[in-house]
Protein backbone atom coordinates (compact mmCIF):
# COMPACT_ATOMS: atom_id res chain seq x y z
CA UNK A 1 0.00 0.00 0.00
CA UNK A 2 1.24 3.51 -0.86
CA UNK A 3 2.59 5.71 2.25
CA UNK A 4 0.87 8.73 2.53
CA UNK A 5 1.84 9.96 5.93
CA UNK A 6 4.27 12.41 4.39
CA UNK A 7 1.37 13.76 2.17
CA UNK A 8 -0.80 14.63 5.46
CA UNK A 9 1.70 16.94 7.18
CA UNK A 10 0.31 20.38 8.13
CA UNK A 11 -3.14 18.85 7.28
CA UNK A 12 -4.31 19.17 10.89
CA UNK A 13 -5.95 22.80 10.51
CA UNK A 14 -4.57 24.50 13.13
CA UNK A 15 -0.72 24.26 12.10
CA UNK A 16 -0.18 21.50 15.13
CA UNK A 17 1.33 18.03 14.61
CA UNK A 18 -0.29 15.96 11.71
CA UNK A 19 -2.85 13.72 12.29
CA UNK A 20 -2.51 9.92 11.64
CA UNK A 21 -4.71 8.27 9.75
CA UNK A 22 -5.76 4.89 9.20
CA UNK A 23 -4.18 4.22 6.31
CA UNK A 24 -0.90 5.53 7.78
CA UNK A 25 -1.33 3.49 10.86
CA UNK A 26 -1.45 0.62 8.63
CA UNK A 27 1.78 2.09 6.26
CA UNK A 28 3.76 2.31 10.17
CA UNK A 29 2.45 -1.26 11.16
CA UNK A 30 4.87 -2.47 7.81
CA UNK A 31 8.02 -0.22 9.14
CA UNK A 32 6.69 2.41 6.66
CA UNK A 33 6.65 6.38 7.36
CA UNK A 34 7.94 9.29 8.93
CA UNK A 35 9.38 8.01 12.32
CA UNK A 36 11.31 10.60 15.11
CA UNK A 37 14.44 8.93 16.09
CA UNK A 38 16.34 10.00 19.13
CA UNK A 39 19.31 8.46 21.31
CA UNK A 40 20.91 8.67 24.70
CA UNK A 41 24.55 7.81 25.16
CA UNK A 42 26.51 6.80 27.94
CA UNK A 43 29.21 4.98 29.78
CA UNK A 44 28.22 1.07 30.37
CA UNK A 45 30.25 1.00 33.77
CA UNK A 46 29.70 3.87 35.00
CA UNK A 47 25.63 4.53 34.10
CA UNK A 48 25.61 7.67 35.65
CA UNK A 49 27.96 9.47 33.14
CA UNK A 50 26.60 10.58 29.94
CA UNK A 51 28.59 10.85 26.63
CA UNK A 52 28.17 13.92 24.37
CA UNK A 53 27.35 12.87 20.48
CA UNK A 54 30.03 14.82 18.27
CA UNK A 55 32.44 15.29 21.06
CA UNK A 56 33.23 11.24 22.33
CA UNK A 57 31.10 9.62 19.45
CA UNK A 58 28.75 10.10 16.46
CA UNK A 59 26.10 8.37 15.95
CA UNK A 60 24.54 7.77 12.08
CA UNK A 61 21.14 6.99 10.72
CA UNK A 62 20.80 4.55 7.54
CA UNK A 63 18.80 2.52 5.60
CA UNK A 64 19.43 0.04 2.39
CA UNK A 65 18.07 0.20 -0.38
CA UNK A 66 18.95 -2.47 -2.40
CA UNK A 67 22.54 -2.59 -2.18
CA UNK A 68 22.92 0.87 -1.48
CA UNK A 69 23.25 2.22 2.03
CA UNK A 70 21.45 5.70 2.14
CA UNK A 71 22.43 8.53 5.02
CA UNK A 72 18.98 9.47 7.16
CA UNK A 73 20.46 11.63 9.14
CA UNK A 74 22.82 11.98 12.46
CA UNK A 75 22.19 12.26 16.25
CA UNK A 76 18.67 13.75 17.60
CA UNK A 77 17.73 13.78 20.74
CA UNK A 78 13.61 13.71 22.49
CA UNK A 79 13.42 17.84 22.25
CA UNK A 80 15.32 17.43 19.33
CA UNK A 81 14.47 14.37 16.98
CA UNK A 82 15.60 13.71 13.55
CA UNK A 83 13.18 12.92 11.49
CA UNK A 84 13.80 9.28 8.87
CA UNK A 85 10.80 8.89 5.91
CA UNK A 86 11.11 5.09 5.82
CA UNK A 87 10.05 3.51 2.22
CA UNK A 88 9.15 0.15 1.10
CA UNK A 89 12.35 -0.16 -0.06
CA UNK A 90 13.78 0.07 3.38
CA UNK A 91 12.47 -3.68 3.93
CA UNK A 92 11.29 -1.89 7.20
CA UNK A 93 14.88 -1.66 8.51
CA UNK A 94 16.47 1.38 10.10
CA UNK A 95 19.94 1.00 11.01
CA UNK A 96 21.84 3.52 13.75
CA UNK A 97 25.53 3.41 13.28
CA UNK A 98 27.80 4.09 15.74
CA UNK A 99 31.71 5.65 15.90
CA UNK A 100 34.18 6.99 18.19
CA UNK A 101 35.70 10.07 17.32
CA UNK A 102 39.38 10.01 16.57
CA UNK A 103 41.39 10.27 20.06
CA UNK A 104 38.26 9.96 22.10
CA UNK A 105 39.17 6.83 24.65
CA UNK A 106 36.08 5.15 24.25
CA UNK A 107 34.71 1.10 22.75
CA UNK A 108 31.17 0.79 21.40
CA UNK A 109 29.75 -1.88 24.05
CA UNK A 110 27.76 -3.72 21.44
CA UNK A 111 26.27 -6.25 23.54
CA UNK A 112 24.94 -3.45 26.08
CA UNK A 113 22.91 -1.58 22.77
CA UNK A 114 21.41 -4.84 22.03
CA UNK A 115 20.28 -5.51 25.41
CA UNK A 116 19.15 -2.81 25.76
CA UNK A 117 17.06 -2.10 22.44
CA UNK A 118 14.32 -4.42 21.88
CA UNK A 119 14.16 -3.56 18.59
CA UNK A 120 17.46 -4.64 17.68
CA UNK A 121 17.68 -8.06 15.04
CA UNK A 122 21.10 -7.47 13.90
CA UNK A 123 24.72 -5.85 15.05
CA UNK A 124 27.17 -5.36 11.94
CA UNK A 125 30.56 -4.45 12.01
CA UNK A 126 30.85 -3.17 8.19
CA UNK A 127 32.48 -0.07 6.42
CA UNK A 128 28.91 2.09 6.12
CA UNK A 129 30.64 5.55 4.62
CA UNK A 130 33.12 3.93 2.51
CA UNK A 131 36.09 6.13 4.89
CA UNK A 132 38.15 2.18 5.18
CA UNK A 133 37.38 1.53 8.44
CA UNK A 134 34.42 -0.52 9.98
CA UNK A 135 31.67 0.56 12.49
CA UNK A 136 29.46 -0.86 14.65
CA UNK A 137 26.04 -0.84 13.25
CA UNK A 138 22.56 -1.72 14.98
CA UNK A 139 19.46 -3.71 12.52
CA UNK A 140 16.63 -1.74 13.99
CA UNK A 141 13.29 -3.19 13.36
CA UNK A 142 10.80 -0.46 12.40
CA UNK A 143 7.78 -2.69 12.10
CA UNK A 144 5.25 -3.02 15.09
CA UNK A 145 5.91 0.56 17.12
CA UNK A 146 3.12 2.07 19.24
CA UNK A 147 1.86 4.52 16.91
CA UNK A 148 0.44 8.14 18.47
CA UNK A 149 -2.81 9.81 17.37
CA UNK A 150 -1.14 12.52 16.31
CA UNK A 151 2.48 13.25 15.39
CA UNK A 152 4.80 10.37 14.36
CA UNK A 153 5.97 7.02 16.45
CA UNK A 154 9.03 7.75 18.12
CA UNK A 155 12.10 5.36 18.26
CA UNK A 156 14.38 6.27 21.09
CA UNK A 157 17.70 4.41 20.82
CA UNK A 158 19.94 3.61 23.68
CA UNK A 159 23.97 3.64 23.09
CA UNK A 160 26.63 2.56 25.55
CA UNK A 161 30.36 2.90 25.48
CA UNK A 162 32.85 1.54 27.47
CA UNK A 163 35.79 3.94 29.15
CA UNK A 164 39.23 2.47 27.77
CA UNK A 165 41.94 2.36 30.29
CA UNK A 166 44.76 4.32 28.89
CA UNK A 167 47.37 2.96 31.20
CA UNK A 168 46.49 -0.38 31.66
CA UNK A 169 49.08 -2.81 33.28
CA UNK A 170 48.45 -6.28 31.48
CA UNK A 171 51.10 -8.41 32.28
CA UNK A 172 52.87 -8.33 36.22
CA UNK A 173 56.18 -8.69 37.13
CA UNK A 174 57.01 -11.76 38.45
CA UNK A 175 59.81 -13.47 40.66
CA UNK A 176 61.64 -16.14 39.20
CA UNK A 177 61.27 -19.75 40.22
CA UNK A 178 64.05 -21.92 41.67
CA UNK A 179 65.48 -24.96 42.78
CA UNK A 180 64.11 -26.86 40.19
CA UNK A 181 65.75 -30.17 39.40
CA UNK A 182 65.82 -32.88 36.35
CA UNK A 183 62.92 -34.76 38.05
CA UNK A 184 59.60 -33.23 36.60
CA UNK A 185 58.19 -30.95 39.30
CA UNK A 186 54.83 -28.76 38.87
CA UNK A 187 54.71 -24.86 39.35
CA UNK A 188 52.42 -22.02 38.85
CA UNK A 189 53.40 -18.64 37.69
CA UNK A 190 51.00 -16.45 39.19
CA UNK A 191 50.73 -13.20 36.95
CA UNK A 192 48.34 -10.63 37.42
CA UNK A 193 46.84 -7.95 34.68
CA UNK A 194 45.38 -4.95 36.70
CA UNK A 195 43.69 -1.69 36.19
CA UNK A 196 44.28 1.78 36.65
CA UNK A 197 40.62 2.50 37.71
CA UNK A 198 37.32 1.39 38.01
CA UNK A 199 34.90 1.31 35.20
CA UNK A 200 37.51 0.87 32.47
CA UNK A 201 37.93 -1.88 30.29
CA UNK A 202 40.19 -2.77 27.00
CA UNK A 203 39.93 -5.01 24.37
CA UNK A 204 42.09 -8.41 24.19
CA UNK A 205 43.23 -9.58 21.30
CA UNK A 206 45.23 -12.64 21.90
CA UNK A 207 47.37 -14.21 25.25
CA UNK A 208 50.69 -16.33 24.82
CA UNK A 209 53.06 -18.56 26.73
CA UNK A 210 56.49 -18.99 25.18
CA UNK A 211 58.93 -21.22 26.54
CA UNK A 212 62.84 -20.25 24.86
CA UNK A 213 63.76 -23.62 24.13
CA UNK A 214 63.19 -26.17 21.07
CA UNK A 215 62.83 -29.16 23.57
CA UNK A 216 59.02 -29.17 24.35
CA UNK A 217 59.64 -31.94 27.11
CA UNK A 218 61.02 -28.61 29.09
CA UNK A 219 58.11 -27.10 30.41
CA UNK A 220 54.79 -28.55 29.71
CA UNK A 221 51.30 -26.09 29.84
CA UNK A 222 49.06 -27.80 32.14
CA UNK A 223 46.38 -24.76 32.71
CA UNK A 224 46.04 -21.07 32.55
CA UNK A 225 43.87 -18.56 33.62
CA UNK A 226 42.50 -16.78 30.33
CA UNK A 227 40.54 -13.49 30.92
CA UNK A 228 36.74 -14.13 30.65
CA UNK A 229 37.51 -17.63 29.91
CA UNK A 230 38.51 -19.27 33.13
CA UNK A 231 40.95 -21.95 33.67
CA UNK A 232 41.99 -23.42 30.23
CA UNK A 233 43.63 -26.28 29.71
CA UNK A 234 46.49 -26.71 27.21
CA UNK A 235 44.05 -28.31 24.33
CA UNK A 236 42.27 -24.84 24.03
CA UNK A 237 45.51 -23.14 22.98
CA UNK A 238 47.45 -23.43 19.39
CA UNK A 239 50.53 -25.08 19.86
CA UNK A 240 53.39 -23.47 18.09
CA UNK A 241 57.34 -23.57 17.47
CA UNK A 242 60.26 -21.40 15.82
CA UNK A 243 63.38 -22.53 15.48
CA UNK A 244 64.45 -20.67 18.77
CA UNK A 245 60.89 -21.27 21.02
CA UNK A 246 58.14 -23.11 21.14
CA UNK A 247 54.37 -21.46 22.22
CA UNK A 248 50.80 -21.81 23.42
CA UNK A 249 48.69 -19.03 22.02
CA UNK A 250 45.01 -18.39 22.70
CA UNK A 251 42.78 -16.01 20.41
CA UNK A 252 39.85 -13.82 20.79
CA UNK A 253 40.11 -11.57 18.00
CA UNK A 254 41.64 -9.41 16.10
CA UNK A 255 39.03 -6.54 15.65
CA UNK A 256 36.34 -4.39 17.89
CA UNK A 257 33.69 -6.81 17.03
CA UNK A 258 35.73 -9.87 17.86
CA UNK A 259 38.24 -8.94 20.77
CA UNK A 260 36.77 -9.86 24.42
CA UNK A 261 36.12 -6.75 26.52
CA UNK A 262 38.23 -7.21 29.82
CA UNK A 263 36.57 -4.75 31.98
CA UNK A 264 36.76 -3.92 35.59
CA UNK A 265 32.84 -2.59 37.26
CA UNK A 266 33.09 -0.21 40.09
CA UNK A 267 33.27 -2.18 43.02
CA UNK A 268 35.63 -5.13 41.98
CA UNK A 269 39.02 -5.27 42.44
CA UNK A 270 41.83 -3.77 39.88
CA UNK A 271 43.81 -6.74 40.09
CA UNK A 272 43.34 -10.48 38.21
CA UNK A 273 44.57 -13.40 38.28
CA UNK A 274 46.46 -14.88 35.23
CA UNK A 275 47.84 -17.87 36.94
CA UNK A 276 50.01 -20.50 34.74
CA UNK A 277 50.38 -23.98 35.82
CA UNK A 278 53.05 -26.24 34.09
CA UNK A 279 55.04 -29.04 34.45
CA UNK A 280 58.87 -28.74 34.67
CA UNK A 281 61.62 -30.79 33.92
CA UNK A 282 64.75 -29.20 33.80
CA UNK A 283 68.16 -30.67 31.85
CA UNK A 284 70.63 -28.87 33.12
CA UNK A 285 70.11 -25.39 31.90
CA UNK A 286 67.69 -22.48 33.00
CA UNK A 287 64.59 -22.08 30.99
CA UNK A 288 62.98 -18.65 30.86
CA UNK A 289 59.19 -18.55 30.25
CA UNK A 290 57.18 -15.57 28.75
CA UNK A 291 53.66 -14.26 28.66
CA UNK A 292 52.69 -12.03 26.54
CA UNK A 293 48.88 -9.77 25.99
CA UNK A 294 47.89 -8.11 23.25
CA UNK A 295 44.97 -5.19 22.99
CA UNK A 296 43.55 -2.82 20.72
CA UNK A 297 44.14 0.98 20.99
CA UNK A 298 40.77 3.00 20.79
CA UNK A 299 39.54 2.78 17.62
CA UNK A 300 43.26 2.77 16.32
CA UNK A 301 43.38 -0.38 14.65
CA UNK A 302 46.51 -1.10 16.26
CA UNK A 303 47.52 -3.39 18.88
CA UNK A 304 49.44 -3.49 21.81
CA UNK A 305 51.22 -5.44 24.07
CA UNK A 306 52.74 -6.07 27.61
CA UNK A 307 55.33 -8.87 28.60
CA UNK A 308 56.90 -10.59 31.77
CA UNK A 309 60.01 -13.18 31.76
CA UNK A 310 59.58 -15.80 34.31
CA UNK A 311 63.05 -17.76 34.46
CA UNK A 312 62.85 -21.13 35.85
CA UNK A 313 66.09 -22.00 37.34
CA UNK A 314 68.29 -25.41 37.39
CA UNK A 315 69.46 -27.34 40.68
CA UNK A 316 71.07 -30.11 40.62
Amino acid sequence: MKNKSRNIIGQTGGGGPPIITDEDKENYQNGNGLFECSHTAYNSLAPSTALTHTTNYNLFWYTKRGVTWTYMGTGGTVASPVYVDMTPEDGGYLYAVVEIVASQNYHVDAQKIVQTNSYVDQTLYTDFDGDTDDEFAFKIDMKGHAIPNDGYPAIPFHVHCFADDTSFDAVSALSDLGNIGASKVTKWMEWDATFSAAAKAVPLTKIELKVNTTDITIVQLKQMEVPGRGFLSASNFVFSETASDYRYTYTYGTTYDTTYYFTCPTGTKLTRDLDVKADFTLGSANVTCTLTIWWLDPEAGTQSSDTDDCVANYQA
